[in-house]
């Protein structure tokens, strides 16, 4: 179940970012880093995307898609370090007819 409450203030609860495409339904939401420290530094994004999971999760149930633009994710291994916190698929990669590279263990080009 959504917690409406939540999302009608979740632009306030995104401590450290910028909405800056808010989105509605179906229509992507962008979200920028307004703290220094979220474009610059991983450690610093992954303690504060933690932090607010719950949220963003909220906030793609509701509204739809969120593009994460301009956070300190510099490489595959920051990419996969962000894969790491949900679970893995059971049945392992499943994605379109094409094969794809594994560049990482939770990363696919």
């Amino acid at each position: 179940m959504i917690d409406t409450t939540i999302l009608d203030h979740s632009d306030a609860l995104l401590d450290g970012v910028v909405i800056s495409q808010p989105g509605t339904r179906g229509t992507t939401v962008t979200l920028q880093p307004s703290a220094p420290e979220l474009a610059s530094d991983p450690a610093a994004f992954l303690a504060w995307f933690e932090a607010q999971r719950a949220i963003l999760e909220q906030m793609i149930a509701h509204r739809g898609p969120i593009r994460l633009h301009g956070f300190a994710m510099t490489g595959t291994a920051d990419f996969n370090t962000l894969a790491s916190l949900y679970d893995a698929p059971r049945e392992g990669y499943v994605g379109g007819a094409t094969p794809r590279e594994q560049l990482a263990e939770r990363v696919f080009e």
